[in-house]
Parts: C-alpha cells; sequence; structure tokens
C-alpha cells in the first residue's frame, strides 16, 4: 500500500473553488481527497514547459494546476479552474 500524500490549496485557489457551482466544486474536491492524494503523478501530466515542477488534471468541466513535492509528500493545488467548453483547443 503506498503512502497518501497531503494536499494543500493555495489561497487563491481555495477562492476560485468556492465561486465554482456546486457540482463542479464538489467533483474536485473528491478528486483531489481521491486520486490526487493516492498518487498524484498518475492523476495528472506533467507539463512540458515547467520540466515537471507543475501538474496538470482536468476532469469533464474542470481544470487544476498543482506542484508535487516527492520529498515531503505533499502537494500544493494552485490553480483551480471550470472549463466552459471541455472541447475547444488554443490556437
Amino acid at each position: 500500500m503506498s503512502t497518501r500524500h497531503e494536499v494543500t490549496v493555495s489561497a487563491s485557489a481555495e477562492r476560485d473553488l468556492q465561486r465554482l457551482p456546486d457540482r463542479t466544486a464538489g467533483e474536485i474536491r473528491r478528486f483531489l481527497n481521491g486520486p490526487l492524494r493516492n498518487d498524484p503523478r498518475k492523476a495528472g501530466t506533467p507539463l512540458p514547459e515547467s520540466r515537471s515542477t507543475m501538474w496538470e488534471a482536468t476532469g469533464p468541466s474542470w481544470r487544476i494546476l498543482y506542484q508535487v513535492d516527492a520529498n515531503t509528500l505533499s502537494v500544493r493545488v494552485m490553480v483551480v479552474a471550470q472549463r466552459r467548453d471541455p472541447t475547444r483547443r488554443a490556437s
């Protein structure tokens, strides 16, 4: 059995989370306390431009950015956002 990570949420990410619809916020909280806490590297993908210091995880209607510290087994959630159109791609 693997060790669970400690998940903390930055103040700005917590404010963003509180502004989301209850359903979306609930989905994110379940993700934070489940897959992200259990194995943050499997729960998301590293952002290439950050050289593996920032990770991204997405759900059907949300996106989070977080940092993983393997030495302290901690995860810091930096950004929480609602995905308005999940099928839209940046051009």
